[in-house]
Parts: C-alpha cells; structure tokens; sequence
C-alpha cells in the first residue's frame, strides 16, 4: 500500500460511505471502513485514526479516555538496527546518541551473517545489555534452532518472527529454548491472533494499528491476547507523528504492555516530521499526551496543502 493505492480507495470507496453521517453513529463509521474493501488495512487505518481524533475533540477527550481509560503514562521503548560490521556500529552509535539504551537486531539471513551481527551489537553495547533479535520470518526451523541455541549463550533478550508467518506450529516448538518469542507477520487479524492462541505459538504478539486496520482493532486484539496471557508490543511501521500519536494511545489504554519494549519511536526514523510539536520520545520511553483526540497538529504549511 502506498499514497497511489490509498488515495483511490479512500475517494471512491470509503468517503462516499463515511460523508453526511454523524460521528454519535461512531460503531456504523467503523464498520463501513472496515467493509468498504478486502485488505487494505493501511488505508483504512488513516482514515479510522482521523475519525477517532475528530471524535476525541468533540468530546474534549483523549482517544485513551475513548478506549476505556489510561493505564500508564510513558511506555518503554526500543530501536531496529540493520546491516552489517560498520553498518551496525554506526546504526548502533547513532541509536546511542539519540537516547536508546533497548535494541534489536534484524537476522533472518541465516547464521553466518546473523550471529557475527549479534555479537558485534553485543560487543558495542557492553553497558547496554537488553537486545533482542528480529528474523522477520526468514529462518527455517533447523537454522531458526541453531541460532537461538547460539543466541541464547550471548544473553538474548527475546525472539522475534523466526518462522514464516502460518508455522505456528513450528514457533511453539521453539519455545522450548526457553526465551520469550515474539509473533508479528504471523498476527495481522483477529483470526490469525486465535491460532497463535491456539497453537501456543508466542509468548508475545506485536500489534500494529496500520496492519490491524486501525486503533479499534488494534486495541481489541490487544485486549485479546493480555486475556489470553500474551504480552502487548506495540509494533512500528515507521509512522510519522500522526500514526506515533494513535500508537501511544493504544498503548496507554493497553491493560497490559509486555516487558519487551515497544517499538514507537516515530520521527526518529526521519529528518523532519509533520507535526507542530513531536510527540515527547527521548530514546528511553514514549510519554503520552493528554490533549483531546490524538493531541497532536499538523505543521501549518502541510495543513494548508490539505484545504
């Protein structure tokens, strides 16, 4: 999905269904974005964060006090570093200079690339002891197991996607490397979280608003898996401050965050942001704004674009 995609969808399909209708039907809002097309959840995650804000400042509340109420007000946080030898000393040296003290790695290239990778950010951030590790689906289960193995004798703080997204089978058996496994690719619908429920595939689930679809339903299947037991990460797409702001609300309204770090780091992937005032992220944790709707405003000169 990108700005080509989305755009179409957005003008033809969903606007025409959302237009004219008051935001007191705010459930029959949700439901026709959520029919209006097959996937594209992306796209209808903007438009479902819009209508949450615009819902928020009409009633002079935050989108957590919509949810149900905040239950903590910063979050812990992390950040990715990719690439290999100097790549990873110089990503690591910048994380460290932006705040970040919480990492992990992306591996998924089997052995001989992810676990000199590991070692090298092991090495760096002596001081820095909390790493963990994303394989994005790209091991298979014999490589997946004698990484772990080697991993596990380098102190690492968990395991993220090892497996393609549907082996969730597989994913159970690696949790008896006794390390907290973390389900992502494998967790886009309420359908595929039940399986990983089912199969006992993770210790924890990562939950993005984009690949859920929106805030509703990221924060319902995050209800879902704190019932079942599973911890809540709050998984990042990259977003700019807007999609930063629906993530910190989810997370405040959250009932029970994992004891991995999320991932909301926002403008910190990017040189500029869209926001008059950047969401309050220091590189240790992500604190929560308590203004009415998302709480956040678009720089003047990109506001004016839209009108």
């Amino acid at each position: 999905e990108d700005a080509s995609t989305a755009e179409p969808i957005i003008r033809e399909l969903i606007a025409p269904l959302l237009i004219g209708m008051s935001l007191e039907d705010f459930s029959k809002l949700l439901s026709k974005i959520e029919n209006a097309t097959i996937g594209n959840s992306f796209t209808k995650a903007g438009v479902e964060m819009a209508l949450w804000d615009a819902l928020g400042k009409c009633e002079n509340l935050p989108v957590y006090s919509l949810l149900g109420g905040k239950n903590r007000d910063e979050v812990q946080i992390k950040i990715s570093i990719s690439g290999d030898g100097q790549q990873i000393a110089d990503g690591y040296e910048e994380a460290r200079n932006s705040g970040f003290r919480k990492f992990k790695v992306k591996v998924g290239h089997g052995r001989t690339r992810d676990l000199p990778r590991f070692s090298l950010l092991r090495d760096l951030a002596v001081a820095d002891s909390y790493i963990g590790v994303d394989a994005n689906c790209g091991w298979s289960r014999s490589e997946a197991e004698h990484c772990i193995e080697e991993l596990k004798k380098m102190d690492v703080a968990f395991i993220e996607q090892p497996l393609d997204r549907q082996d969730y089978v597989g994913s159970h058996e690696l949790r008896s490397f006794e390390l907290p496994i973390v389900a992502d690719e494998s967790v886009f619908t309420e359908s595929e979280l039940d399986s990983v429920i089912r199969e006992d595939a993770a210790s924890d689930v990562s939950i993005y608003i984009g690949k859920s679809g929106g805030i509703n339903n990221a924060y319902q299947m995050a209800n879902k898996a704190n019932k079942n037991g599973l911890g809540v990460i709050i998984g990042s797409n990259a977003e700019l401050g807007i999609g930063t702001a629906a993530q910190l609300h989810v997370a405040a309204a959250c009932s029970r965050l994992s004891d991995i770090p999320s991932d909301i780091i926002g403008h910190h992937f990017y040189t500029e942001d869209v926001l008059e005032v950047p969401n309050d992220i220091d590189g240790l944790v992500a604190k929560v704004n308590n203004q009415a709707g998302l709480g956040v405003r678009l720089l003047p000169e990109i506001l004016r674009s839209f009108r």
